[in-house]
């Protein structure tokens, strides 16, 4: 999970990858991109919108987000890794 820092019209946002070990970091994301949507959703450490990602088994990930959140990018699956999404609620963050 990594942050970015926006441009004139899309602000930070929070983007996950899913990578073998000896990747690299990607310039883009390739599993989860979302902002905080013009300020709907709260902006973590980072300024992008918290998204928490937990590991039930090697081929799997679960990505928590804030319903709030502007997603721009949500895959369903990246390198035989099954991603699945759960709102992250309020009292969490």
């Amino acid at each position: 999970m990594f942050q970015r820092t926006g441009n004139a019209t899309v602000g930070f946002n929070t983007q996950v990858s899913v990578l073998d070990a000896a990747e690299c970091l990607p310039d883009e994301a390739n599993a989860f991109v979302a902002d905080t949507g013009d300020g709907a959703a709260p902006a973590g450490p980072g300024g992008g919108p918290l998204v928490k990602v937990t590991w039930p088994s090697d081929t799997e990930v679960v990505i928590q987000h804030d319903s709030r959140a502007r997603v721009f990018l949500a895959v369903k699956e990246i390198q035989g890794v099954r991603v699945s999404y759960e709102r992250l609620d309020e009292s969490s963050h």
